[in-house]
């Protein structure tokens, strides 16, 4: 991996890496997080040593002054509280939450809380992160719930809910619920906000347009297309209106008054005049 598994990825899209520094991590340095920090040695990079008493002095008294939750050893290492009561803590002077897969990964937030933590959320650092869940927080739930849930005992996830979260599902919570819609799964299309058409893949409403569910428009096709009579549910045409499309047709103006509106010969769309064709009205 990008940090050898011995530190994070910055998040700011430099690909760079911060190594981990602490004695449950170890200490690590380099790049890529894949050599022992200056002082340190061992396969896991936890091991100080050195011949200088006074370094070793300062050291020690270095962590006495910053490591915050946390108790000092020997060498002068901060070693991270773990535990229920107090919280599970990382970091060079355990003063952040754990979260690694020696440490595991640790919250204090209540709305990231697993299932499966049973520490009170009062207690710092004492919930699974989201996507974890176990008694060291060290599994993770399938993507790790895709940042769109929270894990519960059993290993699957619980998927976020709500108009500010968005409304999400799926075994991995990384698809929309029913009838949402959107990036953020936040945009809502269901039975009350179309119901005279379809919800499309976008989220968008397509109206019903056939003889017999009616002929709709809108946003949220909450009226009949132009030319279709509200009485009839929008299946039939208005008064004055011809045709399978409903076109506006008035014997004064379309057929110049000479004639009466029909529709169009052989089932089609528009619409046509008849013309006028006796002694009272003329022979038109």
């Amino acid at each position: 991996t990008t940090c050898s598994g011995h530190g994070t990825c910055v998040g700011d899209g430099s690909l760079s890496c911060t190594c981990f520094n602490d004695a449950t991590s170890g200490y690590w340095a380099g790049a890529a997080c894949a050599q022992c920090a200056t002082g340190f040695s061992g396969a896991a990079c936890r091991s100080f040593a050195t011949s200088d008493a006074g370094a070793l002095l300062a050291r020690r008294q270095r962590c006495t002054n910053t490591c915050i939750h946390g108790n000092c050893s020997a060498d002068g290492s901060c070693v991270c509280t773990a535990n229920r009561t107090h919280g599970h803590w990382g970091g060079g002077n355990c003063s952040v939450c754990a979260s690694s897969a020696a440490a595991g990964y640790w919250t204090t937030a209540a709305a990231s809380r697993s299932a499966a933590a049973t520490a009170s959320v009062a207690v710092a650092c004492g919930t699974c992160d989201r996507g974890y869940y176990g008694a060291s927080c060290t599994l993770a739930c399938p993507g790790r719930c895709s940042g769109h849930g929270t894990c519960s005992a059993d290993g699957t996830c619980a998927c976020d809910r709500s108009a500010v979260a968005g409304q999400w599902a799926g075994s991995t919570c990384s698809v929309c619920a029913a009838g949402y819609f959107g990036a953020n799964c936040t945009v809502a299309c269901d039975s009350t906000t179309c119901a005279n058409g379809v919800c499309g893949n976008d989220g968008a409403c397509t109206c019903f347009a056939n003889a017999s569910a009616g002929f709709f428009t809108g946003a949220s096709c909450q009226r009949c297309r132009n030319g279709f009579d509200s009485t009839s549910r929008c299946r039939t045409c208005a008064r004055d209106h011809y045709g399978a499309s409903c076109t506006l047709c008035t014997r004064s103006e379309t057929c110049g008054g000479h004639g009466s509106c029909v529709a169009s010969a052989g089932g089609g769309s528009g619409v046509a005049c008849s013309c006028d064709n006796d002694a009272q009205r003329g022979f038109w």
